[in-house]
């Protein structure tokens, strides 16, 4: 009788013990799988350019990363956790895609006004260079009308010197 007694209290305490393990199992209940990757997705939106370029878009992805966190708290496991969890995943990687989006725009204005200012740097330099282009032409016409006008002089002095010799008879 005696080992059957033992056998009925190894029996009640195996099922005892089954409850329990079943009742801790059903009482801490992880998150799902998408609460998972939304937390996972809001850390890496919370380091990226939409901390700094995009932060209402951030907020709208921790505000939905909270509603999953509460409907994890009220109903771990629920397919209600499970869809507010995915919504709060795609708000923070729109928030990390727009963020990249107004980097990119911010990048591309820097370039424009780079390429502008080096535009004008060249198009101010080109101006200097015409400018000292027609400088030295104005000089090299001025020499010219100079030399010209020397050479017109000359030209008239031979002339001169020229015609007493032919008037003189041989």
């Amino acid at each position: 009788m005696t080992s059957r007694l033992v056998r009925i209290l190894d029996r009640r305490t195996l099922g005892l013990c089954a409850c329990f393990a079943v009742a801790a199992a059903c009482g801490a209940s992880g998150p799902t799988p998408e609460l998972v990757e939304a937390r996972h997705a809001y850390n890496i939106a919370e380091v990226s350019q939409a901390a700094q370029l995009e932060p209402d878009k951030l907020l709208t992805a921790r505000q939905a990363l909270e509603r999953a966190e509460a409907a994890h708290k009220d109903d771990p496991g629920s397919k209600e956790e499970a869809h507010l969890a995915y919504l709060a995943e795609r708000k923070a990687q729109i928030a990390v895609v727009e963020g990249e989006i107004a980097a990119g725009k911010q990048n591309e204005s820097k370039a424009e006004e780079s390429h502008r200012q080096q535009l004008e740097h060249a198009a101010s330099a080109n101006q200097a260079e015409l400018q000292s282009t027609r400088q030295e032409i104005e000089r090299e016409r001025a020499a010219r009308s100079a030399a010209e006008a020397t050479s017109d002089a000359a030209a008239k002095s031979l002339g001169k010197a020229a015609q007493p010799q032919a008037a003189q008879p041989q």
